[in-house]
């Protein structure tokens, strides 16, 4: 009788590096989250109001530390997401495989929705250019028969 072979596959290397990269990105939210909480601190104290008053105006310095705020509050879930979804490719569940494909596919959308407006693709860090091809070889990669299979049959 042959012996029961293990059906796991081994992790492919391009995974690894997703699940690193969205470590990375995960930490950096939760990194930006506490900068804008900082400022919606100090732009909620007397200090930042007198400041904010004097440079903007009244009726946009009382806005300010709810801006930031909210913008905390949108980095803390970026950051709890990025990094249930390293953990998830980590671990090769295949609903991070679906959740990895479809925040791809939202990003190539919205890279092309900011198209209709005038912006030049060069190759700058900041163009998004990358955006859009980045996340097409994530969405790519994740679909690939090797990748699928070591997700599927970790589910």
């Amino acid at each position: 009788m042959p012996p029961i072979q293990n059906r796991t596959r081994s992790r492919p290397i391009g995974v690894t590096i997703l699940s690193v990269i969205q470590f990375l990105l995960g930490i950096a939210y939760l990194t930006s989250m506490l900068w804008a909480l900082a400022i919606s601190s100090w732009a909620d104290s007397a200090e930042g109001q007198e400041k904010l008053t004097s440079a903007l105006g009244p009726s946009l310095a009382e806005g300010i530390p709810g801006i930031f705020l909210l913008i905390g509050i949108v980095y803390l879930v970026f950051g709890i997401s990025s990094l249930l979804l390293s953990r998830g490719y980590f671990k090769g569940r295949e609903s991070a495989r679906h959740r990895g494909r479809t925040v791809a596919l939202l990003a190539i959308a919205f890279v092309v929705f900011c198209l209709v407006f005038p912006v030049p693709l060069k190759l700058e860090p900041t163009s998004p250019f990358w955006t859009l091809f980045v996340n097409s070889c994530v969405y790519i990669y994740l679909g690939r028969p090797r990748v699928r299979a070591y997700f599927g049959s970790r589910s």
